[in-house]
């Protein structure tokens, strides 16, 4: 399973960030936020900012998007936001410092796993409390979950082969 930066990129883009929070938030996650993109070291104010979007059928606009900006502020109190022994700058320089994990996206294991719950076994949720998906998309959203498992389950194996080296 690979990562792909760009396209989480292009929904917060598409999506906004104060609807992705909104929905966290909706969906009962309570540690969790998306508050920048991926791997483009875009923190502060830049990330309150979304790019405009035209979307195209041959020459006809079929939909057209203004920028965004979000003004709030999603602040979680973390604990060890200072990560590491050192970490690569845009410049791919090493910097023999802590990474801090301080202004950035925070997805807890707890509001994962309840997500997950929802996807998998929505019977055990009230209808309010539910994803509205088509009976179409659940077959794919069981898939994702697996191989999100399967994505666990190795990094998880990687590092135990890691700590005993």
């Amino acid at each position: 399973m690979t990562s792909d930066n760009d396209a989480q990129n292009r929904l917060f883009e598409f999506i906004g960030r104060a609807e992705l929070n909104a929905k966290l938030k909706k969906y009962g996650t309570k540690y969790s936020r998306i508050v920048n993109r991926l791997a483009i070291g875009d923190k502060g104010i830049w990330a309150r900012h979304t790019n405009p979007f035209t979307f195209y059928n041959g020459d006809h606009i079929i939909y057209q998007q203004k920028e965004q900006f979000d003004p709030k502020d999603y602040d979680i109190k973390l604990a060890n936001i200072l990560q590491g022994k050192g970490y690569m700058n845009d410049k791919d320089e090493l910097i023999h410092e802590p990474w801090s994990f301080e202004g950035l996206n925070v997805y807890a294991l707890a509001d994962q796993q309840l997500i997950l719950k929802k996807l998998l076994f929505p019977e055990a949720f009230k209808s309010k409390d539910r994803f509205n998906l088509q009976k179409r998309i659940i077959p794919y959203s069981m898939i994702i979950c697996h191989v999100i498992h399967l994505n666990r389950i190795s990094q998880n194996m990687i590092r135990q082969n890691l700590a005993n080296i």
